[in-house]
């Protein structure tokens, strides 16, 4: 389950695929959220605030100016597709694409520090040096692996004679060993070109092994993927995934590790739109009149074995003549934020944080011996169910020590139950020690 915040509101139908930015979380707790592109002509990177965790956000005020309009190639430019990343010293980075347009097109990706936490930005420096006229790094795609080294993921564009603006690309990564001053590209890239499959828009995770995994848009009809042993420096040969459906105009995709249950995250676009088979709806934008393939819904999936498998596929935004894609996902402690584009502006997801379970009815933990404990709650604890629920837990150690103990329950009636359990030992007292129960609900994303 998910739900809606609509941050900025533009008149529909409006084309805003080039808009969404990433979510930076601030020093202060607030949250920091940046698009480019404003429909009134304002060009430049743009950022909202919360300090309610993403249920109302700020007007937009401006992080970076964009091109001057009197200086831009006859084709125009532009700078967006921003990513947020936390430096070891404490500054803030950000990364951007600065492109120009037809008939000679041209991108690469850029990057700023801030010390201030956005309010000012050092000078621009180049992230995607290359040889190639396009060279550049999607929005909400810096990761840092647990070795502190950052990986920057980025398309290229091999044949840039193609007329098709999707075709000619493979993928590749920047890494940085010195958090973000200098970036070396990897020793090769991952082309599936021999094959007539474009290898684009990369996003990467570390799994628990080490290796790193590649996923990419394809136009084969699947997503892509290729892996890493050796933190980025060499990668794999590209395969396609057949349990991941990818229709040919489906957006970039955001691959992520969920905090509260470990498991992987991925979200895409997985349809055509339209509510009948082969309709292959279009929508029109009024900013240059032309009509597009629309890209609806927004999905779902996750993997509890770092990407061997998929499963409990969820809707994100799901109109059948809409048109969403370019997700970010920030995971906060106890919910999960997902941004994406839509025809009527930005908006933003938080999974189903469903509140606490302080005060249920009845807990009682697990006994010595493999005697399992009972959680039971009333309704209003659990949305869409009626009536209390009552739950056997599974047998774990039990320990009494002062500090919280993590407790990762598995799935129950359609939800999966993650626990923190806060002990007030009353030893002495011939009390047995229970304590406030924490409850989080993540269905939203595994279902």
């Amino acid at each position: 389950m998910f739900g809606d915040v609509h941050v900025f509101e533009v008149e529909a139908p409006y084309f805003t695929r080039g808009m969404n930015g990433d979510i930076a979380e601030l020093r202060d707790g607030r949250l920091l959220y940046a698009f480019s592109e404003l429909p009134d002509g304002r060009s430049g990177i743009y950022a909202c605030s919360s300090g309610d965790r993403g249920q109302t956000w700020s007007e937009p005020q401006q992080l970076l100016s964009g091109p001057d309009p009197r200086f831009s190639a006859p084709g125009g430019e532009w700078v967006g597709t921003a990513s947020f990343m936390r430096r070891e010293n404490g500054q803030l980075m950000m990364a951007y694409i600065w492109s120009v347009g037809r008939p000679d097109p041209c991108g690469h990706s850029y990057y700023r520090f801030s010390d201030d936490e956005g309010e000012t930005w050092s000078e621009a420096k180049v992230l995607t040096p290359g040889r190639e006229r396009i060279c550049q790094m999607h929005n909400a795609k810096l990761l840092r692996l647990s070795s502190g080294r950052i990986l920057a993921p980025a398309e290229l564009r091999v044949d840039i004679g193609l007329d098709n603006d999707h075709r000619g690309f493979v993928s590749t990564a920047w890494y940085s060993d010195d958090d973000g001053h200098t970036w070396h590209r990897s020793d090769n890239d991952v082309s599936m070109l021999e094959q007539g499959i474009e290898s684009q828009e990369p996003h990467l995770v570390e799994l628990r092994d080490g290796r790193v995994m590649m996923l990419f848009r394809t136009y084969s009809g699947y997503v892509g993927r290729a892996d890493s042993r050796d933190r980025g420096q060499t990668w794999s040969k590209g395969e396609i995934m057949e349990e991941l459906e990818l229709p040919m105009n489906s957006s970039a995709l955001h691959v992520s590790r969920i905090t509260s249950t470990g498991d992987l995250l991925l979200v895409r676009s997985t349809g055509n739109g339209g509510e009948e088979a082969g309709e292959r709806p279009r929508v029109y934008n009024r900013a240059d009149g032309n009509k597009y393939h629309i890209r609806t819904p927004l999905t779902s999936v996750i993997s509890r074995d770092e990407g061997e498998t998929w499963e409990n596929e969820r809707i994100i935004a799901g109109d059948p003549y809409g048109d969403f894609g370019y997700p970010s996902v920030l995971h906060l402690n106890d919910v999960t934020l997902v941004s994406y584009h839509a025809l009527d502006g930005l908006h933003i997801a938080p999974s189903s944080p469903v509140g606490s379970a302080r005060g249920v009815e009845r807990w009682q933990p697990p006994r010595e011996g493999g005697q399992p404990g009972t959680i039971r709650f009333s309704e209003e604890d659990i949305p869409h169910r009626k009536g209390p629920v009552r739950h056997d837990l599974p047998a774990f150690e039990h320990v009494v020590d002062g500090q919280d103990s993590g407790v990762l329950v598995r799935a129950v009636q359609g939800y999966r139950l993650v626990f923190r359990i806060d002990h007030h030992d009353q030893a002495g007292s011939g009390v047995e020690p229970v304590g406030d129960l924490f409850l989080h609900l993540s269905g939203g994303l595994a279902g």
